[in-house]
């Protein structure tokens, strides 16, 4: 699985991270929720995510 992998295969001279804020359903409410994502750029210019989480928004 890809959350497995470890990420020293490639170095990764750019890092982009950014939050996206989403609604979403739970039960019978809608709520805002943020999505972090992680995109590292490697050495050959391949852009790879790096790791993503969700949680409570503002």
């Amino acid at each position: 699985m890809w959350v497995d992998r470890k990420l020293n295969k490639y170095k990764y001279p750019y890092v982009l991270v950014d939050v996206v804020y989403i609604k979403v359903r739970e039960n019978t409410r809608v709520v805002s929720k943020a999505n972090h994502i992680a995109i590292g750029i490697n050495e050959k210019g391949n852009r790879e995510i790096l790791g993503f989480d969700i949680s409570e928004g503002k």
